[in-house]
């Protein structure tokens, strides 16, 4: 929880004890899958920007003609690459299962998907502020689009096709030293071009910045749907975020206390 901004958590708080006042806990299933793959997505960026800074910080000092290189890091850096554009998808798709399921859309065979028109146009019927959201972001949304600015095919591409492939630029200009292609099928000749790149920082802010706004979008929604049905309940606010996930004792024992690890 640590990952979301504080008005999130609180958001979190509110909309899960309403769903529990109201009965309704049955339909947030895509929605705890949506926050959870969000904060794999963000997880996955920070470790693409700490590779970005790692190399970063070995360009200085060689020798002339020596260029500094770390093939594991650079592996590791299209790995989580890879990662993150899934994340971000199965984000995506988490929020359309719970839309279908809390509007009651009841689309099938792969219907609730943000990647079609149709239903776009269904949650925006539903919430009004999603029409504009979904305008101005078209080409994120596009299933056909050719380059890194779509959530759908870069994710397919790099999936299901061909793995992303980064050159190392030494030293690093203003775009770094890994900077993701803009096309995702670049020629040799657009891949030396500053234009047709752009920094992992942009490229992971890009996809993250959307991906909150629409995940805010769909919790202010529930939340408001949630308090027509029960205006009145308490919001019980824990001090601050709290991450618990179960733990199985796997030996006879009382337990009497647990150590949390806080980074």
């Amino acid at each position: 929880m640590g990952l979301f901004p504080e008005a999130d958590y609180r958001s979190f708080e509110e909309i899960s004890q309403l769903a529990r006042a109201n009965g309704n806990v049955h339909t947030y299933d895509g929605l705890r899958e949506a926050v959870r793959k969000f904060a794999w997505s963000v997880l996955a960026a920070r470790q693409l920007n700490g590779v970005n800074q790692y190399f970063t910080s070995h360009d200085g000092g060689h020798a002339e003609g020596k260029v500094h290189n770390d093939f594991s890091a650079h592996a590791e850096y299209e790995r989580n690459l890879t990662e993150f554009s899934s994340y971000a998808k199965a984000t995506l798709d988490a929020l359309a299962l719970f839309l279908n399921a809390f509007f009651q859309f009841e689309e099938k065979n792969q219907g609730a998907d943000f990647k079609w028109v149709k239903f776009r146009e269904r949650v925006a019927s539903m919430i009004p502020e999603a029409a504009a959201f979904f305008a101005a972001n078209a080409e994120w949304l596009d299933k056909d689009a050719a380059r890194t600015t779509s959530a759908f095919t870069t994710r397919d591409e790099w999936v299901h096709r061909e793995a992303p492939s980064i050159v190392r630029h030494f030293p690093a200009q203003d775009l770094g030293p890994l900077p993701i292609p803009r096309a995702l099928k670049l020629t040799k000749e657009q891949a030396s071009r500053q234009e047709e790149l752009r920094a992992v920082g942009a490229f992971t802010d890009y996809h993250l910045s959307r991906l909150h706004r629409l995940l805010q979008l769909c919790v202010r929604t529930a939340i408001t749907t949630e308090r027509f049905k029960s205006p009145d309940p308490p919001i019980d606010r824990m001090p601050g975020p709290t991450t618990f996930f179960p733990v199985r004792l796997t030996v006879g024992m009382t337990l009497k206390s647990m150590a949390m690890y806080v980074p």
